[in-house]
């Protein structure tokens, strides 16, 4: 039992660990696509920006070719339009040679890469943005390109810090998650072995009854005396469930041991949160008042019952008083509950059984309980 418990917890981390990661994989790519769209709309805007640039300088440029100015001249008239840096610079060019370059003396160096096409696959080499206007003056095509590159618009935006920050703020978001979830999960686990150890105690409790119930229907007389009760049975520090006390009850229709009589004790509780502990403790001091082989059960929140033998009702009308002058002395203290409603109850004196009368009594203080 305990190796499947202990299973059950490691694929239930386990399974804690692959949903998160699947959950963070899923988000990273959402966010990292969110990102790059963000990113491909400022680079639309920038060319768009850069196609208005172009079109102005081509179009001076056009005007200086009517002119009659070469292209030494023109170079001269571009390297002063715009300022060139490694990131951003104009080529201008004519169908079979790159006229000018970013600048004079890159214009200068170029040799063999004055071929458009080699030029252009070394540019292109790059992550570059390239906007282009084309014209043509008498037969001859010519153009007028603006080279950007793409880092170099995204810094200028501002984009790749704030990818960067976006990116950071997701996998915080997504590890604090994951550490919450990971101490939910050991949370659950400590409170899983709590409920296995109060379940092993509740069975082993209910197995020394059904043992003590079956010595006392097999022995004749009761050989056990009280000394032996208490020293197996009877636990000062316990509060029976409701299943013991079904047990009890289905095997005290002997008549050696009526009359059978039952107090209920029903608290009327404040509107707040009470612990288990806390009520047990409460009502701790009632379970020492109780002889051998008379138990206190809790039936439910709440509500309690004690079992008491061979006890006339004046007898027991003497002990309520005892239990309720306990309970208000410890309400006096501890403050914990509104009252409480303690009514006995005798079993067993009819045609019904001792455990049948019980269940009519148990079913009409359910139903009337405020």
């Amino acid at each position: 039992m305990r190796r499947k418990k202990t299973a059950s917890q490691a694929l239930r981390m386990l399974a804690i660990f692959i949903g998160v990661v699947l959950v963070m994989v899923f988000v990273l790519l959402y966010v990292s696509n969110e990102l790059t769209s963000n990113s491909s709309k400022v680079i639309g805007l920038y060319n768009d920006r850069s196609l208005k640039i172009v079109d102005i300088i081509s179009s001076e440029v056009k005007k200086k070719q009517d002119a009659g100015m070469s292209s030494e001249e023109i170079g001269d008239f571009l390297e002063g339009t715009i300022e060139v840096s490694g990131s951003e610079f104009l080529v201008y060019e004519n169908g079979d040679e790159i006229l000018f370059a970013k600048n004079t003396d890159s214009t200068s160096k170029l040799g063999d890469y004055r071929d458009p096409n080699k030029y252009w696959n070394s540019v292109r080499f790059n992550d570059v943005q390239i906007v282009t206007r084309s014209w043509s003056v008498k037969g001859t095509e010519y153009s007028l390109s603006l080279v950007t590159e793409t880092s170099g618009i995204l810094d200028s935006a501002g984009i790749m810090l704030h990818n960067y920050y976006i990116m950071l703020a997701v996998i915080l978001v997504c590890f604090v998650l994951f550490i919450v979830l990971i101490s939910l999960v050991i949370q659950l686990n400590v409170a899983e072995k709590r409920l296995d150890i109060t379940e092993s105690d509740l069975e082993e409790r209910n197995r020394n009854i059904e043992e003590y119930m079956e010595n006392n229907e097999e022995q004749a007389g009761n050989n056990m005396n009280d000394e032996d009760f208490e020293k197996r049975y009877r636990q000062v520090d316990r509060i029976y469930d409701i299943t013991v006390l079904r047990n009890l009850l289905s095997k005290s229709n002997d008549p050696e041991v009526k009359p059978v009589r039952i107090i209920m004790i029903d608290f009327e509780m404040m509107e707040r949160y009470y612990s288990v502990d806390e009520i047990f403790d409460y009502v701790h001091e009632i379970r020492k008042e109780l002889r051998t082989k008379e138990f206190l059960c809790e039936l439910r929140k709440g509500l309690f019952a004690i079992v008491i033998y061979k006890t006339n009702e004046a007898e027991t009308n003497i002990r309520m008083e005892r239990f309720r002058e306990i309970l208000e002395a410890r309400n006096r203290v501890k403050k914990m509950f509104k009252g409480f409603d303690m009514k006995s109850y005798l079993l067993g004196s009819g045609e019904d059984s001792v455990l049948e009368d019980f269940e009519k009594i148990y079913s009409y203080t359910k139903e009337h309980r405020s």
